[in-house]
């Protein structure tokens, strides 16, 4: 019989073993919380490329943390960092990529509440034309 331990991992997941060793499985493709923020990051800073010609910074407000886009300077950057921004986006960052990906209309986003914008508009269109459906 093998001696338990408090968990160890495999290719298969993680095992967890109590000390009679009865083992709970978890599965291995279970991903964390932030997810969806780290895909939304990587999907902003691909489309934004070195030079947007936003010229402006902006914030995405998300449910599972910011991303803020400082497009003032070449290279572009895109960080998690929660700074001010000309422009905030409060939008949750699955609809964030819905948005990007065209499956959620900003204007009907906006309207039904999913999406709330502070700031300056005429960045807030810049952005809508920058990432819109692509």
């Amino acid at each position: 019989m093998k001696t338990p331990k408090a968990f160890e991992y495999s290719s298969q997941g993680t095992y967890f073993y109590d000390f009679i060793s009865i083992k709970v499985i978890l599965h291995p493709n279970r991903k964390p919380n932030n997810m969806s923020l780290q895909i939304l990051t990587d999907r902003v800073t691909t489309m934004l490329g070195t030079d947007s010609g936003l010229d402006s910074t902006v914030k995405f407000k998300t449910d599972e943390g910011s991303v803020f886009i400082n497009a003032k300077v070449v290279p572009n950057t895109v960080t998690n960092d929660d700074l001010d921004a000309d422009c905030t986006l409060e939008i949750s960052a699955k609809n964030a990529l819905k948005l990007m990906d065209g499956d959620l209309n900003a204007m009907m986003a906006l309207m039904s509440g999913k999406l709330k914008i502070d700031g300056d508009m005429g960045v807030a269109m810049k952005i809508a034309e920058t990432f819109g459906g692509k």
